[in-house]
């Protein structure tokens, strides 16, 4: 736009351009000064048309209330089927079978699962035990993701022999020693979110707490 390679921007509508009302009419206004004018096919608007700028800042209104209620509803159904222990995504060593919407031990993640706890116990550190699943070359919580959700892993690496490789860091290893699921605990709503990034942590006693409720991979004890 600021080089001139733009004439017009064509939306279905102008929620499709943004829905944050303030956010929208800064972006209208940056690209009408630089000769850019911004047309909705639905709704007729044309930025260039001064008799359109009420109906454009209606607009943006009524998109950005429109934007925070989807945002609403979402969230507070997120929330009710995490106090109703919804497993939505199942941890490392588990994966929820579609069929019968249970969850279920993947019996190769697990045996990582457990040997993490019985490397850290017999004193092993957070370090070491991930260069040891490297050298084992066992697969990685993005690699078994990516396997039973078709989701992409940035963590597969091919050696010269066309092999695969898999990186384990020691915050991964972290993260499931600290995992109350592999005792068969769901503990939701451990923080909140915004805008992607987490604003909150929970306390202990607000989090949703569902015991006995996934089948156990290691003890309590």
């Amino acid at each position: 736009a600021e080089v001139g390679n733009i004439d017009a921007i064509i939306v279905k509508d102008l929620s499709r351009l943004g829905r944050h009302k303030i956010q929208t009419a800064l972006l209208i206004d940056f690209l009408r000064e630089n000769g850019v004018r911004v047309l909705s096919v639905t709704e007729g608007m044309d930025s260039f048309n001064e008799n359109d700028d009420l109906t454009i800042g209606i607009r943006g209104l009524m998109n950005d209330y429109y934007a925070r209620d989807i945002g609403r509803k979402i969230r507070t159904g997120y929330r009710q089927k995490q106090k109703s222990g919804v497993v939505i995504i199942a941890p490392y060593g588990y994966w929820k079978n579609k069929n019968t919407r249970q969850v279920e031990i993947v019996d190769e993640a697990a045996e990582t699962v457990r040997l993490i706890f019985s490397l850290y116990l017999s004193g092993v550190g957070l370090r070491p035990i991930s260069q040891i699943l490297n050298e084992q070359r066992r697969k990685t919580p993005a690699q078994f993701q990516a396997e039973l959700y078709g989701k992409y892993n940035a963590d597969i690496r091919i050696d010269e022999n066309g092999q695969h490789l898999y990186f384990w860091h020691y915050s991964y290893v972290k993260r499931i020693l600290c995992d109350e699921s592999y005792a068969g605990t769901l503990c939701n709503h451990k923080s909140e979110m915004h805008n992607g990034k987490v604003n909150r942590r929970i306390p202990t006693e607000e989090q949703y707490r569902h015991e006995d409720f996934l089948p156990a991979i290691v003890s309590k004890k």
